[in-house]
């Protein structure tokens, strides 16, 4: 049996990254649903080429912050999609799931 790499989790949960202003960008997204996490937001951090992006969660029951907090985003169908404002100056951006995963985020214009 061969291995399968895992789903992709930009495809999984409807991300997308677009600029917003000059110096900051939205990370829309909508995680799988869980009723043991809750979404609080995203941790970042750039060296000037590219812009690391870790999503965060908690249990229901925890308290957890991120540098970036997650907001219901307006508009959307349901309450499980988010947005994170994040700083952003054009870099290449990667998005970080749990454990080692990471994957490049195209960046809508």
């Amino acid at each position: 049996m061969n291995a399968t790499a895992s789903p992709s989790l930009v495809t999984a949960w409807n991300m997308q990254f677009r600029p917003v202003g000059n110096e900051q960008a939205q990370l829309s997204f909508r995680p799988l649903v869980s009723s043991a996490k809750k979404y609080v937001g995203a941790d970042h951090r750039s060296d000037g080429k590219t812009l690391w992006i870790t999503l965060k969660s908690c249990l229901v029951t925890e308290s957890c912050s991120a540098m970036s907090p997650a907001q219901p985003l307006p508009g959307a169908a349901d309450k499980f999609t988010y947005m994170v404002v994040l700083p952003y100056q054009g870099e290449k951006v990667v998005v970080q799931g749990q454990g080692d995963v990471q994957e490049e985020l195209p960046v809508s214009r």
